[in-house]
């Protein structure tokens, strides 16, 4: 039975430094500890606590390997720096502390077999993304080797502004054989509650975006700015999702005038902005309002499509947490600082729940458990990261209807990572892709035997996926306000389809009307060419057609383009280059689009939609059934989420047609389909066989 440990509370950092000294003499092997330091918890003040427990391995006389896992590549530097030998306390102990990323292979720096102690340092990821996740996990069968194999001392501590979160000891606890997890030292230093109650708090009962609660927030700000002197009357506000723009017309129209509005800035921040890199410019205003209020899109699981899908959402407690720590910045009093919010900050004081990788990318994390633990026990692993059983059953199935995990009567649970090539590809990818399982898997359908055009055709759609994701903006723009006129005129689809395959290049001809894949596809190596040439500079931002029906974005396509050169360095890395014999034509054909299109159904089989153009609803559309969901509902395929011209006529001799995206959105009601792109029946089917299914076969458990 696993004892609970009560909090403890330092009043100061001696009584820190000497609860974290006791705790290092713990008698047994390995130890654990969690540490809350205050919203403003920055890689300095983090480094201190660092120090404070090299300081003590010296004063015990250990030699000991010390490893400190950063959260953010950007924090290294600082960290090395404050930990360099002149910033020790004493000159003998200057011991060297090695600092790292989490997306690294941290365990390479722990030399296990020279019987030294270690004393490894991980700062927490508030969001929990897979990352951190996949870290955490074989930081516990770390922990079960280094226990089984060695006597050394094994000292294990998490950092965090955050509150403490159950799911560590949790993991922690695979190492340990206890299912509720493991005894584990926590303690918050000085700060670390009260830094919330230091601000001023304005909760909203709904979205901050809604517009009676904008005109609220700037009613509040606008008459806190009053309030100044008058010859003090300087305010920054700092807004995260609510535009700038549309802030500063709520507050311009109750200005009584312009006289009112003056001394009042607005700045617009990133939700992802670093804030321990921030420091108040002396000439800007005091900072006195945090919107964090307002709604993101992101993507989140949704129960009843079985399948993550893009939804408008507040920002969530971790993120409001993080971002509240501006009113900390240097040179900015947190006792003026107002936060406007829909989350009351009693919620800031627990863990996040559900975790990002729950949300999004937990058939990732399942399968990089199996890919870098060969003894991962799925039994075990869902008794500590499953906290929704239909969420869990969903990835799991995933993984086995992509030929990922297969049943083993050796392995722990029942069940391994395929002995495939396919899976091994799979799993490198993870890694690449940010733990995209559908864009890795895609991308693995390319081996030795892959020929030289659909090889590239699959690199290529693969870093255009990727820079639409890590830009978060799309590749092409199309004008659905113009195509709504030419329908208006008489010009049938195909026509307009017609005018919009003879903007791409090097793809067949006809084959970007099938899909939105091929189409950015088609444009993205229309565009590259058009640079090569120079006949498009590239301080462009965007390129339109003298059709002018769609726009593409060159900053997306540039990044794609370094993804791309990535992609193919990774490939060389694994052994794997296209087959060539000389004799192939220089662009793709009908073969090589079969074989892509066989990859794109690999990828997204969990995103078929089954479309019956014969069997229309009264508004036109087609009847959809989706077999992943088990139920009916409408995807309407042209609007912003990607143009599918092809979407009337690419069908089968029955009407029928699936249709594959790579996610899905939820926009006023309708479930939209991004890059929705057709595949013929028979590659649908031929897929089914291969595996013994049914479509019924495709539904979740």
């Amino acid at each position: 039975m696993r004892m609970t440990t009560p909090t403890i509370d330092c009043a100061d950092s001696q009584h820190a430094k000497e609860a974290l000294s006791t705790w290092y003499d713990r008698g047994s092997d390995a130890s654990f500890a969690h540490v809350q330091g205050p919203l403003r918890f920055g890689p300095r003040e983090r480094a201190d606590v660092v120090k404070v427990l090299r300081d003590k391995a010296a004063a015990s006389n250990d030699e000991p390997e010390i490893l400190y896992v950063v959260a953010s590549p950007r924090h290294v530097n600082i960290v090395n720096e404050q930990l360099q030998p002149g910033h020790a306390s004493a000159t003998e102990t200057n011991r060297k502390v090695t600092v790292d990323i989490i997306q690294s292979n941290w365990q390479s720096t722990i030399r296990e077999d020279d019987g030294r102690p270690a004393i490894l340092v991980f700062d927490v990821q508030e969001e929990w993304d897979a990352h951190f996740c996949i870290a955490m996990v074989e930081l516990s069968y770390f922990v079960k080797s280094w226990c089984q194999d060695w006597q050394a001392k094994l000292r294990i501590v998490w950092l965090s502004s955050a509150p403490w979160d159950p799911l560590i000891s949790r993991i922690m606890s695979i190492s340990h054989g206890e299912g509720d997890g493991v005894s584990m030292m926590r303690m918050r230093l000085s700060g670390a509650r009260e830094s919330f109650d230091n601000l001023r708090w304005t909760v909203y009962k709904e979205s901050c975006a809604d517009e009676s609660q904008l005109q609220l927030i700037a009613s509040n700000i606008l008459a806190d700015h009053l309030a100044l002197p008058p010859g003090d009357r300087r305010s920054a506000v700092v807004t995260v999702v609510i535009p700038k723009e549309e802030l500063t017309s709520a507050i311009t129209a109750i200005a009584a005038d312009a006289e009112e509005m003056s001394g009042i800035v607005i700045k617009q921040v990133p939700s992802t902005y670093d804030i321990n890199s921030m420091r108040w410019e002396a000439e800007f205003p005091p900072l006195r309002h945090l919107v964090l209020g307002g709604e993101m899109n992101v993507d989140a699981w949704h129960p009843s499509y079985n399948q993550v899908i893009a939804v408008d959402r507040v920002l969530s407690t971790a993120a409001i947490r993080l971002l509240a720590a501006m009113a900390y910045a240097d040179g900015v009093d947190p006792t003026k600082v107002t936060l406007h919010t829909s989350v009351p900050p009693g919620r800031l004081h627990l863990a996040e729940q559900p975790r990002r990788f729950e949300e999004t990318q937990l058939a990732s994390v399942i399968a990089a458990s199996f890919a870098k633990l060969p003894r991962a026990d799925i039994d075990v692993l869902k008794s500590v990261l499953c906290t929704d059983v239909q969420r869990w059953e969903t990835a799991f199935h995933w993984l086995r209807l992509a030929r990922f995990i297969e049943p083993s009567d050796s392995h722990p649970g029942g069940f391994a990572m395929a002995s495939t090539g396919r899976a091994s590809r799979t799993a490198t990818w993870l890694f690449v892709v940010d733990y995209d399982f559908s864009l890795a898997h895609f991308l693995a359908a390319n081996d030795d035997r892959t020929p030289l055009e659909s090889f590239d055709a699959i690199l290529d759609i693969g870093s255009i996926l990727l820079s639409i994701k890590r830009v978060n903006e799309g590749l092409v723009k199309y004008d659905s306000r113009r195509h709504s006129e030419q329908m208006d005129r008489g010009i049938r689809p195909a026509t307009i389809a017609d005018v919009m395959d003879r903007e791409c290049s090097d793809i067949p001809p006809g084959i970007s009307a099938t899909g939105s894949m091929w189409m950015m596809l088609g444009l993205y190596r229309r565009v590259l060419r058009k640079l090569k040439q120079g006949t498009l500079m590239p301080g462009n931002r965007f390129w339109n057609p003298e059709n002018e029906l769609f726009t593409v974005n060159i900053g997306v396509l540039m990044h794609a383009q370094r993804i791309g050169s990535g992609f193919r360095q990774m490939y060389e890395r694994l052994g794997i280059t296209p087959r060539t014999d000389g004799t192939r034509p220089s662009r793709l054909t009908q073969d090589d689009v079969d074989f892509v299109r066989t990859a794109m159904v690999e990828g997204w089989a969990h995103r078929h939609v089954l479309a019956d153009y014969r069997n229309t609803l009264p508004d036109g559309r087609p009847f959809m059934f989706s077999p992943w969901t088990g139920g009916v509902y409408r995807h309407n395929l042209s609007k912003g989420t990607g143009f599918f011209p092809g979407e009337s006529f690419s069908t089968d001799s029955d009407g029928k047609a699936f249709i594959i995206g790579t996610s899905s959105v939820i926009n006023q009601g309708d479930v939209l389909l991004k890059h929705p792109t057709w595949i013929p029946s028979w590659i649908v089917n031929e897929w089914m066989v291969g595996r013994d299914l049914q479509l019924d076969d495709l539904w979740p458990p």
